[in-house]
C-alpha cells in the first residue's frame, strides 16, 4: 500500500511535527509513505518526496499577498495526480487545497485569522468571499479529522459558513512522548515554547516581565517574518526574560526537565503540543481558560492552572512554583492520554472506518 502526506515543511511548528509523526506511523502500519511538499532538502524526508510545489508562507505578510500565493498553489496542485496512492492525507488543507482521503484540522485553519478564542467570527466577509469564489469546494463530502475536541466543536458550524457539507471524524490527538518523571525538583522559572510569533501571543511576555521578577524562558522556532519580534523581545524583555532559538531535541528536553512551569499566552491554541510535552516532564501548565489547551489538555483545571486575564498571570505562575513532586508526577502521568501508542490506535480506527465506508 502507498500513502502520501501533504504538508508545508518550510514552516516549523507543532503542525509539521504532527505531519512527520503521522507519516512514520503510517509506515509502521504498512504504508510506503511519500510526501507532497514545498521543500526538497529536509533531511528526514529528502528521499521520500514524490512531488514538490512552490509556496512559502511569511509571518506577518499581508493577507492579500498570501491569498494570491494560495491561488497559484491551488492551480499547481490541480495538475498533480495522486491516483497511484491508496491513501492521501492532507495535513494542511487550508493552504494546500487538494482533497485528501483524510484531511487533518489543526483548529479551523480556513478562517483562523478571523476567529476569536471561542471560535466565533469577527468578520462575515471572508467566509462569504471564499464561498462565492468556491475556494474550498473541492472538499465537498470529504472526511476531516480534528486534532482536538475544541477543534471539532468549533468546526461544525464554520463549515456551513463556507458552504461545505463534510464529514467530521473522531479526534486524532497529536502524539506526545512523555518524560521519565525522574527529575521533578525544579527551578522557579516558566518556559514559553513553540513558534515564536505574535500570533501565539509571545509579545505579552514583555508585559509580564515588567510587572514581576519571574524568570521566563522563551524558546522555539523562528519562521521567516518573525525576526523583528525576537529582536524586540531581546530589547524589551529585561533581565528576567531569556530567548533561546533553534534548540535541539536534547536542549528542549533539558529545558522542560529543569523548568517549573509551561506557560501559554495564546488564547486561540487549538491543542498545544509543547504544553503536553512539557507536562510529561513534570511542568505545571498555566494556560488561558480557552482553546484546546484548556479543554483537552488541562481538562479545565484537572491537570493544571488557568487564567482569565493577563493581570492574573504573575500570581498564578507563583502558585505553580509551589507544586510538589506528587502533584507534578500526576500531571506528567496524565500525558499518557496522548502517547504515540494511543495515536496509532486512534489512527488505525479512523483508517478502518474510512476503508469500511469505501467497500
Amino acid at each position: 500500500m502507498k500513502a502520501i502526506v501533504i504538508d508545508d515543511f518550510r514552516r516549523r511548528g507543532g503542525g509539521q511535527m504532527y505531519g512527520l509523526t503521522l507519516a512514520s506511523t503510517l509506515e509502521m502500519l504498512g504504508y510506503d509513505t511519500s510526501f507532497l511538499t514545498n521543500v526538497d532538502g529536509l533531511e528526514r524526508i529528502r528521499d521520500k518526496i514524490a512531488f514538490r510545489v512552490k509556496y512559502e508562507f511569511v509571518e506577518n505578510e499581508s493577507k492579500i499577498m498570501d491569498f494570491l500565493k494560495i491561488i497559484r498553489l491551488k492551480s499547481e496542485l490541480s495538475r498533480i495526480d495522486t491516483k497511484d496512492f491508496s491513501l492521501v492525507v492532507n495535513n494542511h488543507p487550508n493552504v494546500f487545497i487538494k482533497k485528501g482521503d483524510l484531511n487533518i484540522l489543526h483548529g479551523f485553519s480556513f478562517l483562523d485569522p478571523w476567529l476569536d478564542e471561542n471560535g466565533e467570527l469577527t468578520s462575515r466577509i471572508p467566509p462569504l468571499a471564499f464561498r462565492l469564489l468556491r475556494m474550498y469546494k473541492v472538499y465537498e463530502g470529504s472526511l476531516f479529522v480534528p486534532n482536538s475536541r475544541y477543534t471539532r466543536a468549533i468546526s461544525r458550524n464554520l463549515f456551513d459558513l463556507l458552504g461545505l457539507q463534510v464529514r467530521l471524524g473522531d479526534v486524532l490527538y497529536p502524539p506526545i512522548v512523555s518524560g521519565k518523571n525522574d527529575a521533578l525538583s525544579k527551578k522557579e522559572q516558566a518556559v514559553v515554547f513553540g513558534r515564536i510569533s505574535e500570533h501565539k501571543g509571545i509579545d505579552k511576555v514583555v508585559e509580564i516581565a515588567k510587572k514581576s521578577s519571574i524568570k521566563i524562558v522563551v524558546a522555539g522556532f523562528v519562521n521567516r517574518g518573525d525576526e523583528e519580534l525576537v529582536a524586540r523581545l531581546r530589547r524589551e524583555g529585561g533581565r528576567n526574560v531569556e530567548i533561546r532559538t533553534d534548540l535541539s531535541e536534547t536542549e528542549r528536553e533539558r529545558l522542560f526537565v529543569e523548568s517549573s512551569t509551561i506557560l501559554s499566552l495564546n488564547r486561540k491554541e487549538h491543542f498545544g503540543m509543547a504544553i503536553a510535552e512539557a507536562m510529561g516532564h513534570g511542568c505545571v501548565p498555566v494556560v488561558p481558560k480557552s482553546g484546546g489547551q484548556w479543554i483537552d489538555i488541562v481538562e479545565e483545571g484537572k491537570y493544571g492552572l488557568g487564567y482569565d486575564s493577563m493581570e492574573d498571570v504573575a500570581d498564578i505562575l507563583m502558585k505553580s512554583f509551589s507544586y510538589g513532586e506528587e502533584q507534578r508526577r500526576r500531571i506528567a502521568l496524565s500525558v499518557a492520554r496522548f502517547s504515540p501508542t494511543e495515536f496509532r490506535k486512534s489512527l488505525e480506527r479512523i483508517l478502518e472506518g474510512f476503508a469500511s465506508s469505501h467497500t
